[in-house]
């Protein structure tokens, strides 16, 4: 099978936001543990679930790069929660870390539905 090029920069861009949230869970433990947090136990859960989010959209990430038909749509459900936290992050007028992630969840989305509607068109 040979990969189109939309599957691979879906694949590609629903990594890195995979990456990032895996490594954010890291630096928010890392965080906790050398401060003094209130809450530990509620820290590790914040990065655990983190954590998890970040392995769930990296095997969605797999299943786009397998170009498999169960992996658009929840790449598709990753991009537009990606937009929401953009939206929040420019009202936060944190644009340095929002116009990245914005781009990024941007072209994804518009790869995603352009490979939904290739799949439809049976080509």
């Amino acid at each position: 099978m040979t990969r189109t090029f939309l599957s691979l920069v879906a694949a590609v861009l629903v990594a890195l936001e995979g990456l990032v949230l895996a490594g954010y869970a890291g630096y928010v433990l890392v965080i906790a543990i050398s401060g003094r947090p209130h809450s530990l136990a509620g820290i590790e859960a914040v990065a655990g679930y983190l954590m998890l989010l970040g392995v769930l959209v990296l095997l969605v990430a797999w299943g786009l790069y397998r170009e498999r038909r169960w992996s658009r749509g929840p790449g598709v459900l990753v991009q537009l929660l990606a937009l929401a936290v953009t939206w929040n992050m420019f009202q936060a007028g944190a644009y340095a870390l929002g116009v990245p992630l914005g781009l990024a969840a941007l072209v994804a989305l518009v790869a995603l539905v352009l490979l939904t509607a290739r799949a439809a068109r049976g080509s």
